[in-house]
Order: structure tokens, then C-alpha cells, then sequence
């Protein structure tokens, strides 16, 4: 797992779950809220969630109707999820 480091004063939140370039990235910093990887929503975790399961594909279309992403940001995400595959790093390509 590679970690990156930066400074830099926010104007915006940046959600903790995001897809870029084909991969899906954890965002972390100072301040950050968490968010469910059951809904995807922001201020509470998978195990406090009451609704319902939203899947990688629709919280991707959700982040690609709010107009602050660009779909060159998406990656190989952009055209669904027909085109890439699920990776773990202990069992390789399913």
C-alpha cells in the first residue's frame, strides 16, 4: 500500500471513499468525516448505518452528478462496471 502525503487548506469536503484512475482511494486528513461503506454516507460508519445498501457503481454515478468530478478523474470507473474487474491483493483478479 503506498501512502502519499500533502499540505493544504480545504474549502470543501473531501468525501473519505473515492474512485480515481480505476482504483479506489481512502482519503484521510485532519478533520475528515467518516463515511459508510454500506450507503456511502457521510457522518456515520457501516456498523451505525440503518439504510440501505448502495453498490461502488451507483455511489460512482451519485459523484458524477454533482459536477465537481471530471470523468477523466473516474478513470477506468468512467464506463461502469463491465469494465473492470474486483482485485484483492491477497487473491488477485476475480
Amino acid at each position: 500500500m503506498d501512502v502519499c502525503y500533502t499540505d493544504l487548506q480545504l474549502e470543501n469536503h473531501i468525501p473519505e471513499t473515492l474512485p480515481a484512475y480505476g482504483l479506489r482511494l481512502r482519503v484521510y486528513y485532519h478533520g475528515n468525516k467518516p463515511q459508510c461503506n454500506r450507503c456511502y454516507g457521510v457522518g456515520h460508519k457501516k456498523f451505525e448505518c440503518k439504510a440501505n445498501q448502495v453498490t461502488w457503481s451507483e455511489y460512482i454515478e451519485e459523484l458524477k452528478s454533482t459536477g465537481v468530478f471530471t470523468d477523466e478523474m473516474f478513470g477506468n470507473w468512467i464506463g461502469g462496471p463491465s469494465l473492470y474487474k474486483r482485485y484483492s491483493p491477497k487473491k488477485g483478479p476475480k
